[in-house]
């Protein structure tokens, strides 16, 4: 069993990093994580969004999502958490609360699922 190490931000991520995450090689990307998101901007997650974060050799982050179908690259983790930000702004507006007429199929499951699983704080 890998033992992990806990981060809360404020901002409503929750991290655990696995220990093995936290050496230093120089061959594989500097972190990986995986994290929950339960509260970002206006929104509530429930249950909580998962995602991975990783950072690049060159320090780029990245936030995946295959649940929420999100992908956000930043410089910073402030940038990364904007952009899933206005992402989720976005697909609030045009998806969850769009017209189900003006929809196609896998758009609408889209907004039954953000319905779902999202609400405004």
């Amino acid at each position: 069993m890998t033992s992990t190490t806990s981060r809360n931000y404020s901002s409503g991520f929750t991290q655990a990093i696995p220990d093995f995450c936290l050496r230093s090689d120089p061959f594989a990307s500097a972190y990986v994580g995986k994290i929950q998101i339960s509260t970002i901007g206006r929104f509530i997650f429930e249950p909580a969004l998962e995602a991975v974060i990783d950072i690049d050799n060159e320090g780029v982050f990245t936030l995946e999502s295959v649940e929420g179908n999100f992908y956000e690259i930043g410089e910073t983790m402030d940038d990364l958490k904007k952009a899933l930000e206005d992402t989720i702004e976005f697909v609030w507006k045009e998806y969850a609360k769009g017209q189900d007429k003006k929809m196609s199929g896998d758009a609408i499951e889209y907004k039954e699922w953000l319905n779902s699983r999202m609400r405004v704080i």
